[in-house]
């Protein structure tokens, strides 16, 4: 009885043994799949957190107003102007980071005239610089431009809009040798700069200025007209007084070459032809034409062949301003300048 009294009891004993060390390995096993799911929960917590869009700041937006007060006189040489302005900006919610940088001046001075908490005004005077086509000269127009962007915060933190109710030209604006058109153009856009992969918002507003069609013409039109029409009007006269045209066919010549070089004195070295350009190399084409049925008239005389002579010299008294005339209308045309 003894010997099966110990033999139940240890077999007791090995089941109490074998059923604490499942309970352990279950409750360490059950425990770790707690953790897994609870480490999922975590990181898909985590993944919406990354991804989701709902909490990102939107971008603060900046309204941009102009008030135009004096612009000088605009230098066709170094393509340069002077503008007095005022630039007005309402930012929404505030005007806290406002950094702004006038990106086409050369020099530039602004001072803060007035502010509060979502408005700030700044008088601004600016030598600003603009190459511009000059293919109609002397009959150009230009846009004259102001570009703003914010010093550091890009388009994704801060984005300017135009607001016309602060835009304005003023009464008295005058700009010395042109016209001013009473229209004004404001946009935004965007700005990327490759070098720093980054892109800011741009606003530029810009003004319209024109020659005068009278004041083109006069000065540079007009003087050559009287040049060239000096040397047809010798042709009208008689194979007699041979030697007299030949003296103003090359004063006239000489005479056109000066004329041209103070017409594009003002103008900055241009990898093109203008329309005063071309209207003097016709200029010159006739000059020299008229100049050679000059020599040839002569050698004709001189040769006792004055027929022919007269036959030439009526014959291009008519021809060469005809065709002279057509050549001028189809560059005319060309160009438009005027258009």
């Amino acid at each position: 009885m003894l010997s099966k009294y110990k033999q139940t009891r240890n077999a007791l004993i090995v089941f109490l043994i074998t059923v604490l060390f499942s309970s352990c390995a279950f409750a360490f096993s059950f425990n770790s799949i707690l953790d897994i799911f609870k480490t999922k929960k975590v990181e898909k917590v985590r993944v919406v957190r990354k991804g989701g869009g709902k909490n990102e700041v939107p971008p603060v937006t900046i309204k941009v107003g102009t008030y135009v007060l004096h612009v000088g006189r605009y230098d066709l040489q170094s393509a340069t102007y002077h503008m007095d302005f005022y630039l007005i900006f309402k930012c929404t919610p505030n005007c806290r980071n406002l950094n702004f940088e006038v990106m086409n001046a050369v020099n530039a001075e602004s001072h803060l005239v007035a502010s509060d908490k979502n408005s700030m005004i700044y008088r601004v005077q600016a030598d600003l610089s603009k190459a511009d086509n000059l293919r109609n000269y002397p009959f150009d127009s230009h846009a004259l431009d102001v570009v703003v962007e914010n010093r550091q915060m890009t388009n994704d933190k801060m984005v300017f809009e135009v607001d016309p109710t602060t835009t304005a030209l003023d009464s008295d604006l005058e700009v010395v040798g042109f016209h001013l058109l009473p229209h004004w153009i404001a946009t935004v856009s965007n700005h990327y700069y490759q070098v720093f992969q980054q892109t800011y918002s741009s606003y530029k507003f810009s003004i319209h200025i024109a020659r005068p069609f009278l004041a083109g013409f006069l000065k540079g039109i007009l003087p050559a007209l009287i040049i060239i029409s000096c040397n047809f009007l010798a042709l009208f006269m008689k194979i007699d007084h041979i030697s007299q045209r030949l003296g103003v066919s090359t004063s006239t010549l000489i005479a056109a070459e000066v004329f041209h070089l103070n017409l594009t004195a003002s103008l900055p070295p241009l990898g093109y032809t203008t329309y005063a350009d071309m209207f003097m190399l016709i200029n010159y084409i006739f000059l020299f034409t008229v100049l050679i049925e000059v020599v040839i008239t002569t050698y004709c005389i001189e040769t006792k062949h004055h027929a022919l002579a007269a036959k030439i010299n009526n014959m291009c008294a008519w021809l060469i301003p005809s065709i002279w005339v057509i050549l001028q209308a189809i560059n005319w045309l060309i160009f438009n300048p005027t258009g």
